[in-house]
């Protein structure tokens, strides 16, 4: 069966990562959180939330990418990939939370 694979590039954004990953870790099968080396509390926030969440990875100090690239978003594809199957992936951004309709049972079956 197809799974839900999300992946979230992050640098500093602790005041709303939290949010992100426990909306994300709701409807998705396994969320990676790839860190940029951030230094305002944000790794302390993972550490709590993957001792709770299981379909949780974080990538700690992922490699810096130039913004104006497409090296960060391969980067990404490359490691998410790594799950057999066709399945469905998402970037989301740290401060974005995807609409509730993705819990409704007919989204994920159609794809």
């Amino acid at each position: 069966m197809p799974k839900i694979i999300v992946y979230i590039p992050v640098k500093n954004d602790s005041w709303f990562i939290e949010n992100s990953i426990r909306s994300a870790t709701i409807w998705a099968d396994h969320v990676f959180v790839l860190d940029e080396s951030s230094d305002d509390g944000s790794h302390e926030i993972y550490k709590d939330l993957e001792s709770e969440l299981k379909n949780l990875t974080v990538i700690y100090n992922r490699p810096k990418f130039d913004f104006n690239t497409s090296d960060l978003r391969n980067y990404a594809l490359d490691m998410v990939r790594e799950f057999n199957g066709e399945n469905l992936i998402f970037e989301l951004h740290a401060d974005e939370i995807m609409s509730a309709q993705i819990l409704t049972p007919q989204i994920k079956n159609d794809f």
